[in-house]
């Protein structure tokens, strides 16, 4: 039912019975839409109210853009994949680079842009907060090599770059690939970026990504808000 703006009254006016029904029942009615324990209204016009009942425990009230529903909150954040492999470059005494990658998987706000620069996630405007940081990785090594490797979370804030978070693969010619993964909370603000700054202790190359063994384990880098 559909709600009448209230008309102004003046001394002496005749009252007709539709214009109580339109002013007094019709207009309760239509503002007072529950009809179950639990039921919320919501504004479905911008004259006209509508019901939505009581959600099924554990969801939560969600925005479609144009009304409200029960459902599951998605996490504001970012998921990245490196579906290739990529070449650490051996050193001597050591090497360093970022790891780089080239597929967005999930970007629920504008978190980064991988043809603009493909080895950071950034935090957009207005999204700062606390954060879980994740990489992950396979890593081939030659047989008959002894070495390690070092994959360090690191923070940029304009010119100041941190270390948040990290940890070493170290193999001992038992294996010739191996799984990594490196994880870190931080409270982060808005332009800060995340990058996986790694470091090879091998005098020859090593390859991180989908290899021999691991054809599927793609190197990964996720940035998910939690408060």
């Amino acid at each position: 039912m559909v709600y009448t703006p209230p008309r102004d009254w003046v001394p002496a006016a005749s009252v007709l019975a539709s214009q109580l029904n339109e002013q007094v029942r019709d207009n309760e009615n239509a503002i007072w839409t529950g009809t179950t324990a639990g039921d919320m209204d919501y504004y479905s016009s911008a004259t006209q109210k509508s019901r939505i009942a009581i959600g099924a425990a554990g969801k939560s009230l969600v925005s479609t853009g144009t009304a409200p529903e029960w459902g599951y909150p998605s996490l504001p954040g970012c998921l990245i994949t490196n579906t290739a492999t990529q070449t650490i470059e051996g050193g001597s005494p050591s090497a360093s680079e970022y790891a780089i990658f080239n597929t967005e998987d999930y970007d629920s706000s504008n978190f980064t842009d991988l043809s603009a620069l493909n080895t950071s996630i950034t935090i957009p405007s207005g999204m700062g907060g606390l954060y879980n940081i994740t990489f992950s990785t396979s890593v081939l090594y030659a047989l008959t090599a002894v070495g390690y490797i070092h994959f360090r979370i690191v923070k940029t804030t304009g010119a100041t770059i941190t270390v948040i978070g990290g940890d070493s693969l170290y193999w001992s010619y038992q294996y010739n690939a191996a799984f990594k993964s490196v994880h870190a909370s931080m409270i982060l603000a808005a332009a800060d970026t995340i990058r996986i700054y790694i470091t090879s202790f091998m005098a020859t190359n090593t390859i991180i990504g989908p290899n021999t063994g691991a054809t599927t384990t793609y190197t990964r880098l996720s940035a998910y808000k939690w408060a």
